[in-house]
């Protein structure tokens, strides 16, 4: 039998070091979910309380939008990734291979067609989306392969006028009540009479060394008489609506500018490599916020009443307040979001997926915050299995918090008392969560009476300690003999792995039949054993410190390497909610 002597060696290596995230106030809820065969990158399309949804796999589909139930669908034998248009029962839908049709939004009969020829997929590549159909002064517009602005007869489908842009177009025009403004494949953006197509006026962006056209692949925006569009050429600029006259142009350094929203006074504009969402005075450009996302953003946010709402490559969803630009809600797919996405007046919104889903969310009140403690500036401690054990927690939806965001966290969740699940995967924590400057109550205890779980994996619970330095480096403490008596419960010091029984309480909380157990304790100094090894020591057990019963210590895993899975630990993490 070995006996722990607190003289541990470090296993050091350099880490990846990983961005902070930020932990939302708030949460999403599944209403439903419905699954398609193909990804779906389309704007689904709410009309008269149903959903209208086309995907890749050539379907639309036609949902209710309570239940998620299905209507209708309709084969149209053609991806689908742009967003249909409606009006007087009729929906209007375009496919890559080139066809336009009219459908009775009542049993999705075919009403007529017009064929405009299959779009190729663009040389450059990441070409996701066709040219929408519009309605606008009582014409239905439609963008062909070519770059032609077709205007048609939406009863019809009668051809009333055309129009050349002079190149490929790959997003839907923005007007107003005289004027069409259409971005095209060669960078240029054209201004033309709604009446008949005649140009009035063009502009061409200014290009770029690794992409020279300056494409302009997403949907121009107009607000207060300025024309907003974005490139492939890193830039958003600011037109005149009236002459095409540039007003001022805004940098994403070394990344296509994608999507744009607008609402009044307000400009929203999304980043591919940049990967962000941020918002601009639409007078001057000048940013006011900026929220880093994981991965590109390609969808069009949609401005609800306090948020925007956006999905991104990385398969969150996002909810950001638009004051402020601060993180509201995150709800994570698992999928990237290519499908920009619509809300109905009660705040629930709709969207796609690549993995072919269609979901509906709303978003709730935070009944419960979940977060793991991994500090790239911390080398490890013993239990190596810290950064497979943050992925999967990440994976299951906890945020990952570094030694200034847990000090922040762990004190809010002292104020407001919101139940939290804190993962700890290094095998320490800072000190100043136990032993803060001025005395008083530890903030961990304070934390664990107020509703805030503690789960701790490696070594036995909070031996060693860490101080971060103001350069953020982390400087490694001693054994803490304070701690036992300060967790009130005697350390017994033997690590020796040996086979534990999870007990029945354990079963319920969800851990499996049996584990390896090692840092075994009087089961009478815990609240609840959860295992136990031959020598009758608790293995797997919870403290509880009085105050919430769901916060408290939870002592889940004891050995230097991986457990065989981490759904039954992250299960037991969150048990008794």
């Amino acid at each position: 039998m070995k006996k722990f002597t607190l003289l541990l060696p470090l296993f050091v290596f350099l880490l990846p070091l990983m961005a902070q995230e930020t932990v939302p106030s708030g949460e999403f809820r599944v209403r439903w979910r419905f699954s398609t065969s193909g990804p779906v990158r389309s704007t689904p399309l709410l009309t008269e309380g149903m959903l209208l949804v086309g995907s890749d796999d050539g379907v639309v589909y036609a949902l209710d939008s309570e239940k998620g139930s299905l209507l209708w669908k309709r084969d149209l034998q053609g991806a689908l990734p742009c967003r249909p248009a409606a009006m007087d029962k009729q929906a209007f839908f375009l496919t890559r291979s080139g066809n336009l049709y009219a459908l009775d939004t009542s049993d999705g009969k075919i009403l007529w067609t017009h064929e405009v020829g299959p779009f190729p997929i663009y040389e450059n590549g990441w070409d996701y989306f066709l040219p929408s159909p519009v309605l606008a002064g009582g014409r239905l517009l439609l963008l062909t392969p070519a770059g032609e602005v077709t205007a048609l007869d939406p009863q019809s489908g009668k051809l009333l006028w055309k129009s050349a842009t002079g190149a490929p177009v790959r997003s839907a025009p923005a007007f107003d009540s005289k004027t069409l403004y259409v971005g095209n494949l060669e960078g240029r953006l054209t201004a033309m009479s709604l009446d008949n197509g005649k140009v009035l006026w063009t502009f061409k962006t200014k290009g770029e060394t690794y992409f020279p056209k300056g494409e302009i692949f997403f949907s121009p925006s107009l607000l207060d008489g300025r024309l907003f569009v974005s490139s492939r050429d890193f830039h958003v600029y600011a037109l005149d609506a009236n002459t095409g006259r540039l007003l001022w142009k805004s940098l994403h350094k070394g990344s296509w500018a994608t999507a744009l929203s607008t609402a009044p006074g307000e400009l929203y504009s999304c980043s591919s490599d940049g990967r962000f969402v941020e918002r601009l005075d639409p007078a001057t450009g000048k940013e006011l916020w900026k929220l880093s996302t994981k991965d590109l953003v390609f969808t069009t946010p949609e401005i609800t009443a306090q948020e925007i709402l956006f999905g991104s490559h990385d398969g969150r969803f996002y909810a950001v307040e638009r004051s402020s630009g601060k993180l509201k809600a995150l709800f994570d797919t698992r999928s990237p979001v290519l499908s920009s996405p619509v809300s109905d007046s009660l705040g629930r919104v709709f969207f796609g997926t690549d993995d072919g889903s269609i979901y509906s969310l709303e978003s709730v009140k935070r009944t419960l915050y979940r977060v793991v403690y991994w500090d790239a500036a911390q080398k490890p401690l013993w239990f190596s299995g810290d950064t497979a054990a943050r992925e999967a927690y990440r994976d299951a939806g906890y945020t990952v918090l570094d030694t200034p965001g847990l000090e922040k966290f762990i004190h809010e969740r002292i104020l407001d008392g919101v139940p939290s699940v804190v993962v700890f995967t290094q095998s320490t924590a800072p000190r100043t969560l136990l032993f803060p400057e001025g005395g008083g109550e530890a903030p961990l205890i304070s934390f664990f009476r107020r509703g805030g779980r503690g789960v701790w994996l490696g070594l036995y619970p909070l031996v060693y300690l860490s101080e971060r330095a103001p350069d953020g480096t982390i400087k490694q403490g001693k054994p803490e003999e304070k701690v036992p008596a300060l967790l009130q419960i005697p350390y017994s010091g033997y690590y020796d792995a040996y086979r534990a029984e999870v007990t029945e309480e354990g079963t319920r909380w969800g851990l499996p039949a049996w584990t390896l157990g090692s840092w075994g304790v009087d089961p009478s100094k815990v609240t609840v054993v959860l295992a136990k090894d031959g020598k009758g020591k608790a293995t797997a057990w919870f403290k509880n410190y009085g105050g919430s019963p769901f916060g408290g210590l939870l002592f889940l895993w004891g050995q230097r390497h991986n457990p065989p899975s981490w759904e039954p630990f992250i299960k037991a993490s969150e048990a008794g909610l």
